[in-house]
């Protein structure tokens, strides 16, 4: 009897147990962290400098903070919109708080797109943990006092003692457009809202709303701009898809996630 157990039980965390799961949604499982150690895993983080943007990047060192491991450093990496690399930009010699200015100064191009932050360490006490930073960014347009939001879905990791190797796909996906996401809050009586997707897996992702239907390659962006909208369902072939919102009011501009 212990033996049938067992394989039930190995079977049901099996990939092809997760798969069929997902895929016929009984017990869906959003995220996948089999098999993940020792990892400095980063979300799909969001930046823009288009029309007049700039934005406003705080992160912690979590490695002093709750590991009390001095001396550990970051590697910031920039993609555009079409998942294409900007540049790598490294930091040591951390603070408890650390902020950078993400503007065209410093990524010489007017657009948005992507990026993603990993934290290392020599210290092999860390080797048996997932070390998240969800972080916070700023979104300033025209200079104007910043609207914050927190990381919106684990997306990349490396290695913690090593700076090689990407691993991905935290989010699981299906086969089909099966999943609904449904943003509670309606847009019926702002001037205009932009719904800005990132595709956290390496997947292709199908994505239909509002009668707009368009798909996202792995690690891509697309920006929706929409007016006099209510409410909004999404249907997708990702178990776990949010995008960041700008909504405009006059001089008001509020960015949240969904």
């Amino acid at each position: 009897m212990k033996s049938i157990k067992s394989l039930i039980k190995k079977f049901t965390r099996s990939d092809i147990s997760i798969i069929l799961r997902n895929n016929f949604r009984f017990k869906e499982i959003n995220f996948n962290f089999k098999d993940f150690e020792c990892l400095t895993v980063s979300d799909c983080f969001l930046w823009r400098t288009d029309n007049n943007f700039k934005t406003i990047f705080k992160f912690s060192d979590i490695l002093k903070i709750f590991h009390n491991i001095n001396n550990s450093k970051v590697e910031i990496y920039f993609y555009t919109k079409d998942n294409k690399f900007l540049k790598k930009i490294p930091i040591q010699n951390l603070g408890l708080s650390n902020e950078i200015i993400i503007d065209e100064n410093l990524l010489d191009i007017k657009d948005y797109g992507s990026f993603y932050i990993y934290h290392f360490t020599n210290d092999q006490k860390i080797n048996d943990n997932i070390i998240a930073n969800r972080c916070y960014i700023g979104f300033s347009q025209n200079n104007n006092l910043s609207s914050f939001v927190h990381g919106n879905a684990f997306a990349k990791s490396k290695n913690i003692n090593s700076m090689k190797n990407f691993k991905k796909d935290f989010v699981n996906t299906t086969f089909f457009k099966t999943n609904l996401y449904r943003i509670q809050k309606s847009f019926k009586n702002y001037d205009k809202v932009e719904l800005i997707f990132s595709n956290p897996t390496s997947k292709k992702l199908n994505i239909s709303f509002s009668d707009i239907n368009f798909s996202l390659q792995k690690s891509e962006c697309r920006k929706i701009e929409l007016n006099n909208q209510n409410l909004i369902e999404i249907k997708s072939n990702c178990l776990f898809l949010r995008p960041t919102i700008f909504c405009y009011k006059n001089n008001y501009l509020d960015i949240h996630h969904s």
